[in-house]
């Protein structure tokens, strides 16, 4: 289908369901050939099925599910559910919907992502760390957040990427200023996601495990109540299971661990951490029957969430 005739549907302002469903009578056969159809859009755009609405700061969380359900790991770091707080809202929506209709009833998405972000960087900065806020910026993530909730999703927050980009990990003053500064401009948001703010993707590549404890007790005095996880390396939880404000493990296995070794590291983990565990990145596909396999193993090892696939029920 013509992009222009793509953007006059939007521009109509029908609701997502209907222009899904035109989407597929066109002859898009798939949520992904349809989002890959989607027109390009600035971040600053808003379309007219998606109004710009902040979301009420005394809007409650979103009730957040016994096990976390997310496919936010599949495709390449640039294209990963994470990024989306970098894309136009009518894919965040798309996408959204796209999850939900998988069985998905959790999002994760960056807060900071400088280099590999797309198509600008997620961030609610004008140019460099730390300077000055974009109002614009800060509405798009209240959009996306709203847009999350409106189709039943808890949302997972992660502070910081691990792809360097001009984020200042280890400037201590600086990132508890961008703390200081996010739970001003989003606190609702990300107190209202109903689920965990990450410290950083994969903290142990960037930080230090006391950087770690004191960025997590900042944001934790910002926000109080806020459930704050940890993410590692493949393979590692001991920060995790030593920092008292770490409240949850986000566990990375690699995804070209067999079954069998998938099994027995998951079971390990949840053994020894002594804190809520949520596996992530078991796979890059999602949709075979092997990561649908290692998701419900995770489950039933007792693990409080997957986001690599939907379990296969069995």
């Amino acid at each position: 289908m013509k992009d222009e005739t793509i953007q006059d549907i939007f521009r109509i302002g029908l609701p997502l369901a209907v222009v899904i469903g035109l989407l597929l009578g066109a002859g898009c056969s798939t949520i992904d050939a349809i989002i890959a159809d989607l027109p390009d859009s600035q971040p600053g755009a808003v379309h007219p099925t998606t109004p710009a609405q902040p979301t009420h700061p005394d809007a409650p969380p979103a009730p957040s599910p016994s096990v976390q359900i997310a496919v936010s790991w599949e495709n390449n770091a640039g294209y990963r559910e994470m990024n989306l707080t970098a894309a136009s809202l009518d894919e965040c929506s798309a996408r959204f919907a796209a999850a939900k209709a998988r069985g998905a009833n959790t999002v994760n998405l960056y807060l900071v992502n400088l280099r590999d972000g797309r198509p600008v960087p997620s961030t609610i900065y004008v140019g460099a760390f730390g300077g000055a806020i974009s109002r614009d910026r800060v509405q798009r993530y209240r959009d996306i957040a709203r847009l999350a909730r409106e189709h039943g999703l808890v949302i997972n927050w992660w502070f910081l990427a691990d792809d360097g980009g001009g984020i200042p990990y280890r400037d201590a003053a600086r990132i508890t200023a961008a703390i200081t500064d996010y739970a001003r401009e989003l606190g609702p948001e990300i107190l209202g996601g109903g689920g965990y703010l990450v410290i950083a993707l994969e903290s142990d590549e960037n930080l230090t495990k006391a950087l770690v404890q004191r960025y997590a007790h900042a944001w934790k005095a910002a926000l109080p109540g806020l459930k704050v996880a940890n993410h590692m390396c493949s393979g590692e939880y001991g920060w995790s299971r030593d920092i008292p404000e770490i409240d949850a493990h986000f566990h990375q296995t690699s995804p070209k661990a067999s079954v069998a070794a998938f099994t027995a590291e998951i079971k390990n983990v949840v053994a020894k951490c002594g804190k809520p565990v949520i596996a992530c990145e078991f796979s890059l596909v999602g949709t075979d029957e092997t990561a649908r396999r290692k998701a419900q193993i995770a489950i039933d090892a007792g693990c409080v969430g997957v986001h690599s696939g939907v379990p296969s029920g069995d």
